[in-house]
């Protein structure tokens, strides 16, 4: 309602529900290590008082994916996506299943920190932070030929040893430009990690 109610224990009540502002859910100061990142104007919880850079809850730690003062990501690795055998495609579309891998791509949902590498074509990405499911669906309008790369993402880890077998693939859908089922390969074709 925007009024503090200390009666009702509230921290803070700045009447909207926005969790990345310095009021979180059910009148809470935003603290590091809640799980939520704070952006917003009003943050204080990051290292300096300010905005927090990450926050994975009680992740948080030197060796986990976000330092233990939400200063940043242990280490990030560029994460290239391609289409690895010969083949011409239409479409494609491809999921990464990540829910058990020491980390997370950057941003959820549409906004992920993903980059399509193509040219021509729609490229749609959606990052599933809770199932730990990264997906890209992919028309091409004039057609690819593979190999070729599709994309490339950030992925924050707590594991600066990660390797491309790594991460693992499950084509959902390919079709040639006529709209005929294709084989196609999808894996991780370059990884580069940087430890912070």
């Amino acid at each position: 309602d925007g009024i503090r109610n200390n009666g009702n224990a509230e921290e803070c009540d700045d009447g909207n529900n926005d969790t990345s502002d310095g009021c979180v859910g059910q009148c809470r100061a935003a603290t590091c290590g809640d799980g939520l990142v704070c952006r917003g104007a009003g943050c204080t919880s990051g290292p300096t008082g300010g905005v927090e850079q990450c926050d994975d809850g009680d992740k948080n730690s030197p060796d986990g994916a976000c330092q233990a003062d939400c200063s940043g990501y242990a280490t990030t690795c560029t994460v290239t996506i391609g289409v690895t055998n010969p083949v011409k495609l239409g479409g494609i579309g491809w999921e990464l299943d990540y829910s058990k891998m020491p980390g997370k791509f950057l941003g959820a949902g549409p906004a992920v920190d993903c980059t399509s590498l193509l040219t021509d074509g729609l490229t749609s990405f959606n990052d599933l932070d809770d199932e730990g499911r990264l997906l890209e669906s992919v028309i091409i309008g004039n057609g690819l030929s593979a190999p070729a790369n599709l994309a490339r993402c950030t992925f924050a880890t707590s594991n600066a040893a990660l390797t491309a077998g790594d991460f693992h693939f499950t084509v959902l859908d390919a079709s040639s430009p006529d709209f005929d089922p294709v084989n196609a390969t999808v894996a991780v074709t370059a990884l580069q990690c940087t430890t912070h």
